[in-house]
């Protein structure tokens, strides 16, 4: 009777293994035959090469919202939308920087600061943004000698833009063979409030 009891034992634990090699070969057999998982490659997004303000400010979110989607335009129509987007310009030309605004029903300020070579040329006249559904806007300027130039656009609550903040920044050259003539400044000024100072 104990012979019998081990042979029953070893009988079950030989039917046990047997099953257990036979499950562990179809799992196996189920693996090799279904598509190995492979974590997709992310696609890098588009590296967006940014201006350098030379200011050496840095943009400020909540600004960068308010004032969006610069353009450089050579001309503007009779609503301030730009017709001839470029970033090259001629000596002499007027050279117009473009804006998205959203506003969300606050009033405040904006102005640019303009750049010859990375060095500080000039500041805009602070244009006031007194009605809540302006939804664009515009600066301008017109440089008499060939520079890489650098616009910066600012958003202000404060009338005197002591608290400006960096928005924007966008780059552009203005190309010629020959330089301004002597005398002449090297920039003139335009803005969606006063035609030309």
């Amino acid at each position: 009777m104990i012979i019998a009891i081990v042979v029953a034992l070893l009988l079950i634990a030989c039917v046990g293994v047997a099953v257990l090699a036979v499950q562990s070969q179809k799992n196996n057999t189920q693996g090799n035959s279904s598509t190995p998982t492979v974590a997709p490659t992310p696609t890098p997004s588009p590296q967006v090469t940014q201006a350098t303000a030379p200011s050496g400010s840095s943009i400020v979110p909540s600004a960068a919202a308010i004032i969006t989607n610069p353009k450089m335009a050579s001309s503007i129509d009779k609503n301030y939308y730009p017709t001839n987007l470029t970033n090259t310009f001629g000596i002499h030309k007027d050279i117009y920087v473009t804006y998205k605004l959203n506003l969300n029903g606050q009033a405040g300020y904006a102005t640019a600061k303009w750049y010859d070579d990375g060095k500080y040329a000039f500041t805009s006249k602070i244009l006031t943004l007194n009605d809540p559904t302006f939804d664009h806007g515009y600066f301008a300027a017109t440089y008499n000698i060939a520079t890489t130039g650098t616009v910066e656009l600012y958003w202000c609550t404060k009338s005197d833009c002591s608290d400006a903040q960096l928005a924007d920044v966008v780059n552009f050259a203005v190309t010629s063979t020959s330089n301004s003539p002597m005398g002449q400044p090297a920039v003139a000024m335009l803005d969606m409030n006063n035609k030309e100072w």
